[in-house]
């Protein structure tokens, strides 16, 4: 059966990121509001094929809950979810009360490619600056998630965190530089680090861009290191950069690897799922 008809998602596979851990399982990371089954159901049909259950519940930077409430926006025509409004709080609680049931253990909430942060008016007049509004949207989903289950633990995409993404890339096309927030969020969050390459958008496709490839990569894992995170690393389409990601983040003692999908070309899932399993 296909993945994601086991999982019950949208029927295309950018829903979906296989993760496999060094630690001898696999989990699956979906996004929430593709959801068409209950998660009890989903973790039932995983669990029987040895898979493990992460719900992707975005926010902030893509669509997650929030995007779709007025009320939570912080400007129309944005997917921005101002952290200070009531209405961003009980919208999400609502999907996390149905994700998080018993034995799920790790709740991805995206926070990728932020562009806009605190310029609604609640975020002005809270006086919030962009990293204080980013530290906390995660440190409000860290403790309305552990409300509804005490042992949860949070991931999130680093990219806005992180120095070594979207370098040379100005704004509006590169998201905002957040690295001060970092010192904000709980230490015991998972950072999950990607950097694909020159262009993010399109990856790989020649010596230069590979070499600059691992340049970037070995320069991000070389930053979280420093942060007093545990982490995962994610690569996208190239085995070969792939490749280069399980080893350093073998070498770094990573938490794991998410191989992530995005709509491309599994080639890189391959290198991924083998370092989990053996051949």
């Amino acid at each position: 059966m296909p993945l994601f008809e086991l999982v019950g998602c949208h029927d295309n596979m950018t829903t979906l990121q296989d993760a496999a851990y060094y630690k001898g399982f696999t989990d699956v990371v979906v996004e929430a509001q593709w959801l068409r089954r209950d998660t009890a159901q989903i973790q039932g049909s995983l669990g029987s094929a040895g898979i493990g259950f992460i719900p992707l519940v975005q926010g902030m930077g893509h669509h997650g809950p929030g995007s779709y409430d007025p009320a939570c926006r912080e400007a129309e025509g944005t997917t921005a979810t101002c952290p200070v409004r009531r209405r961003t709080w009980e919208v999400l609680g609502a999907v996390l009360k149905k994700v998080l049931r018993p034995g799920v253990k790790r709740l991805h909430i995206g926070c990728d490619e932020v562009r806009i942060a605190a310029v609604c008016e609640d975020c002005r007049a809270a006086g919030l600056t962009p990293e204080e509004a980013y530290a906390g949207y995660i440190n409000g989903c860290c403790q309305l998630a552990r409300k509804i289950s005490p042992s949860v633990e949070v991931m999130l995409w680093a990219d806005n965190l992180c120095p070594h993404n979207w370098e040379g890339v100005s704004p509006p096309a590169a998201p905002l530089k957040l690295a001060g927030a970092l010192k904000l969020i709980p230490k015991d969050v998972i950072l999950c680090l990607w950097n694909y390459g020159p262009n993010p958008h399109v990856g790989v496709s020649n010596a230069w861009e590979l070499s600059y490839a691992y340049v970037q990569i070995a320069k991000t894992v070389e930053w979280a290191k420093t942060t007093g995170h545990r982490f995962t690393g994610s690569p996208w389409t190239n085995a070969k950069v792939a490749q280069f990601w399980i080893d350093r983040l073998e070498k770094a003692k990573a938490l794991g690897v998410i191989a992530t999908n995005w709509g491309a070309s599994r080639e890189c899932d391959s290198v991924v799922i083998k370092a989990a399993y053996g051949e």
